[in-house]
């Protein structure tokens, strides 16, 4: 206790992570995680600072200091905790045989590449670098600002806000959801409790209404969203109109999940689907579309605009998939993975911690290539920050595959046709040789060594003697 009091000054500081800085003509705008509340899942804010502003970095944890925020990497890393499904601080725990070892908050360890190490030792012998000035429009630092949020979170602890009561949860969707936790679970509560909020008793009041989304009851759902949760069409293709429909008008988030679930399956031809299958991560197009449309849907919604309630079109040739809350991620970056906290953390937490989620864009790549394989156009996305909406549109129709487009958003470089073939038959397996390309591909041995040098050139594929295997870094952005 006396350390930690004696190292007050330094933990009173704000602790943060900017995802994203964008300029605009009033300010630069930063989105970020404030790390200082009891949340392991913290909803991104959104700070406007002046244009001479901003940081270095982003997703890079950095501690804020009067006008000054010192980057904190790479002693703290921003990164994927695997154990608890979520984005977390990683804290350095030792380096051995030229990699960096990081550990969580509860002490699972992670391997690091070894340029941390470098940077480390680098550092260690007296390297420096500048710290970032960062003022908001209004004139105050950021320690400034954590200070008033601090007193208002001191004091609505005092006032015991945020107490979670699962006794006004719909009990039905509490045991339903715990027991895809633990089949054998005693307490449901207490296992919610445990695993989806980390044995705490009180939750910031944002997290409050996200568990109310997920389990409340239709009246307590209804009063926080003020619209509708969802609204599912099929579209005549001759009128243009509904020809069957089902508004989920106040079910919570996981009632109308498998409400959606049921519709699209049964519409679509695919018979009847338990929305508990939705944990397989492999399947048909058809699924694939089913999970990754309504998942993302209920991880990504903005549930603070009452303008529009969810939307799914089922039309002869394609799906479209709309509602509020433009995208935090670019949709040029959605098929590479990029990451970003959900608006929504907690939900996001609850559907992965399920397995009906993943960490990050990894459903989108699988549903992109399976359209590639069944020989069906790409997903399109739309996202217009103005009107806060996002729009997703699937066509079924049958057209030529298009690996190439696919490999060209992934990686970043034209290839021909035959060079994107070479590289989609490669990441099938580990590892492979020319022999098992030219059947693979029905390419001849000049036709693949003129593919394969290209790609090597290109940096996206890697030879060891006579295998070739995908490059380390595409084998991490796909998981």
């Amino acid at each position: 206790m006396q350390a930690i009091a004696g190292a007050e000054g330094l933990l009173a500081l704000p602790l943060f992570v900017v995802e994203n800085q964008e300029w605009t003509k009033e300010a630069i705008v930063l989105r970020r995680l404030l790390l200082m509340g009891e949340s392991f899942d913290p909803a991104p804010t959104l700070a406007s600072v002046r244009h001479d502003s901003g940081v270095g970095t982003v997703n890079a944890p950095y501690v804020a200091i009067g006008a000054s925020c010192v980057q904190l990497p790479p002693w703290l890393l921003w990164g994927i905790d695997y154990e608890r499904k979520n984005l977390c601080l990683l804290f350095l725990d030792g380096i051995q045989d030229g990699k960096s070892i990081y550990c969580t908050i509860d002490g699972s360890k992670q391997d690091m590449p070894g340029e941390h190490a470098t940077t480390i030792r680098d550092l260690l012998l007296g390297a420096t670098r500048p710290s970032d000035n960062v003022l908001l429009v209004d004139g105050r630092h950021l320690a400034e600002e954590w200070a008033g949020v601090r007193d208002r979170v001191v004091e609505g602890g005092r006032r015991q806000e945020g107490l979670v009561d699962w006794g006004v949860f719909d009990d039905a969707t509490v045991n339903w959801f715990a027991g895809l936790l633990d089949a054998d679970a005693e307490d449901p509560h207490a296992l919610l409790r445990e695993r989806l909020l980390d044995g705490r008793y009180h939750v910031e009041p944002d997290e409050l209404r996200q568990l109310t989304l997920l389990f409340g009851r239709p009246a307590d759902v209804r009063a926080r969203l003020q619209r509708d949760v969802l609204d599912l069409r099929v579209i005549d293709s001759a009128t243009l109109r509904p020809s069957n429909r089902d508004i989920v008008e106040s079910a919570n988030l996981l009632e109308a999940l498998k409400r959606a679930v049921r519709f699209f399956a049964e519409q679509t031809g695919m018979g009847e689907v338990a929305p508990e299958e939705l944990r397989k991560t492999d399947g048909s197009l058809d699924y694939l579309t089913l999970r990754e449309v309504f998942v993302n849907q209920a991880i990504h919604q903005d549930y603070r605009d009452p303008s529009a309630a969810g939307q799914i079109e089922i039309h002869p040739e394609r799906v479209t998939v709309f509602n509020t809350g433009y995208s935090l991620v670019p949709p040029e970056k959605l098929l590479g993975g990029g990451k970003s906290q959900s608006r929504n953390p907690l939900i996001a937490r609850a559907l992965r911690l399920i397995g009906f989620a993943e960490i990050s864009g990894s459903g989108i790549r699988a549903m992109h290539r399976a359209c590639q394989q069944a020989q069906r156009r790409a997903p399109t996305f739309e996202s217009d920050r103005d009107a806060n909406t996002f729009t997703l549109t699937l066509d079924w129709s049958q057209g030529e595959p298009d690996i190439n487009a696919y490999w060209n958003t992934l990686v970043g470089v034209e290839l021909t046709e035959q060079q994107a073939a070479v590289l989609d038959a490669i990441v099938e397996s580990p590892s492979v040789t020319i022999g098992a390309l030219e059947s693979n591909t029905g390419m001849d041995t000049e036709e693949l060594v003129d593919a394969l040098d290209v790609l090597l050139l290109q940096g996206v594929v890697e030879q060891d003697e006579s295998n070739y295997r995908l490059a380390e870094h595409l084998r991490e952005k796909l998981g």
